[in-house]
């Protein structure tokens, strides 16, 4: 006997319906074997401690600006300034008035103030000079 085409229809849809009810019905009652995990505890240590730190300046912080050069650098327009690993150049050169009083507008920042010779020592060999230098003029950044 030829069953209609609708028929049919229907008859594979009532199977595929049962069979979606019979497996949801599976899944609904599965128990895992053991218990649930934080999904903080899959990540790695460091990690994890990276994401409990606090930052190390306060908002708004005071940025100290510094322009680093290899030592003895020089252009047209100016000379650096120290010898050791690094030297500064103390005198703006691509940098404009105008730049600095935009970043010192922006929301968390409270100042903005320039490094010059009168705090940052001649030999420079790591960062620690530059960092004394910034908290010499009370900033809390250095960029």
């Amino acid at each position: 006997m030829i069953r209609p085409p609708k028929l049919r229809s229907l008859q594979s849809s009532v199977l595929m319906l049962a069979a979606m009810v019979v497996s949801a019905g599976v899944y609904a009652t599965y128990v895992t074997p053991g218990g649930g995990v934080a999904p903080s505890a899959l990540a790695d240590w460091y990690i994890q401690e990276l994401l409990e730190r606090k930052p190390a300046a306060p908002f708004p912080a005071r940025i100290a600006v510094v322009r680093v050069q290899t030592p003895g650098s020089y252009s047209h327009s100016n000379k650096s300034f120290g010898r050791g690993r690094y030297s500064v150049v103390t005198t703006q050169d691509v940098e404009r008035d105008e730049h600095f009083e935009r970043i010192g507008k922006l929301e968390m920042v409270a100042g903005v103030a320039t490094l010059n010779r009168l705090v940052i020592p001649a030999n420079l060999n790591s960062d620690k000079q530059l960092r004394q230098a910034a908290a010499a003029v009370k900033t809390d950044l250095l960029v």
